[in-house]
């Protein structure tokens, strides 16, 4: 119906804003600990700019503000899930001190984002925004909207998490994605093979990385056909594929 249309468009647009205030604050003193830590990793000023990573300020109400500032509805913002209501029925930011990864569509519009804490033990260590109208977890998979574009020369790489993608990405090995914090789904899988016949599975190289390996081989077995594979890439046990990268370097992996 039109009223949902209208909906998906003011949430995008506020995503495209929200990703907007986390660009600035990532790149303002408030951000220095977030930029300190995305250096560390090695992920280059050019990296942070393609995958628009930013940060969320601890305070917990600064997008919601700058929202209500912008003229939306307290309704649509909370249909984002970038804001939440608390008991005294306060608005406040769900993504607080954060290194912000936002998450696109295979239209390349911002629909959700991934936040990691700077801090342990405070919440998850990753969190990622809550299904709305723009954003289902099982059908949408972290970086298919860019990787295209360069598979003409690689194979299409899957990886558990999102910053295995940057990490291999900041090598400048662009063909990896990931699901989004859950196990791989039919319907992802189902949007990979669209994309290449032949996808890698790339995952951690621990007992939780074996596990989840079994399960998307279980999973995709029913549907294999000489034009719907997958193969199989173990890292080093233990190691993830950003370690692989670290000690072994591109080429091996």
């Amino acid at each position: 119906s039109e009223r949902k249309l209208n909906l998906q468009k003011e949430l995008i647009n506020i995503h495209q804003i929200a990703c907007e205030f986390f660009n600035e604050n990532l790149f303002s003193p408030k951000g220095t600990i977030a930029l300190n830590y995305l250096m560390e990793r090695g992920i280059s000023k050019d990296t942070i700019k393609e995958f628009k990573i930013g940060y969320s300020p601890k305070e917990g109400h600064t997008l919601t503000k700058v929202l209500l500032a912008k003229g939306f509805s307290r309704e649509t913002v909370e249909k984002t899930g970038l804001c939440l209501s608390s008991e005294k029925n306060v608005l406040f930011d769900r993504f607080r001190d954060r290194v912000m990864f936002p998450i696109l569509n295979k239209y390349s519009k911002i629909v959700a984002f991934g936040g990691r804490a700077m801090k342990e033990g405070f919440g998850a260590k990753y969190l990622n925004s809550p299904e709305t109208d723009v954003f289902k977890k099982g059908s949408i998979i972290f970086n298919l909207n860019n990787v295209r574009k360069h598979l003409r020369k690689d194979a299409l790489i899957i990886v558990e998490g999102y910053m295995d993608v940057i990490s291999l990405h900041n090598s400048s090995i662009k063909t990896s994605v990931a699901p989004l914090g859950t196990a791989l789904t039919e319907k992802q899988l189902n949007l990979i093979w669209e994309t290449c016949e032949e996808p890698v599975l790339f995952f951690d190289g621990d007992e939780a990385g074996l596990a989840a390996t079994e399960r998307v081989v279980e999973l995709a077995l029913p549907f294999l056909t000489h034009n719907r594979s997958l193969r199989i890439a173990r890292p080093f046990e233990n190691f993830d594929p950003d370690d692989m990268l670290r000690s072994e370097g591109r080429d091996a992996v």
